[in-house]
């Protein structure tokens, strides 16, 4: 793991609310793209993104990063959009047909 995240992550364990801030900024555009390239719709990407970061900071001083930080945040977008697509299909499935 890159230097500056395993400092963030120390930071960010402490409940120091700038080092989300600094790691959000820096792996927004990257997290976006990859969900982009998922075939979701921007607003969806951001959505996820949303829900990764708050999940984050609710769960600051028990985070458990074993692999880098990127692919950590990485597999919160890809299970986001997976959970939401179970949930579209779930929903589809229990409406009545028109």
């Amino acid at each position: 793991m890159v230097v500056e995240d395993r400092q963030l992550l120390s930071r960010l364990k402490q409940g120091d609310v700038t080092a989300l801030d600094i790691i959000y900024t820096k792996y927004r555009p990257r997290l976006l793209a990859a969900a982009v390239s998922l075939r979701v719709d921007a607003h969806l990407a951001e959505d996820v993104l949303h829900d990764v970061f708050v999940s984050l900071s609710a769960r600051m001083s028990h985070i458990d990063v074993k692999t880098n930080l990127y692919a950590y945040l990485l597999a919160g977008i890809v299970n986001g959009i997976r959970d939401r697509f179970r949930k579209t299909q779930r929903h589809s499935r229990s409406r009545p047909p028109a």
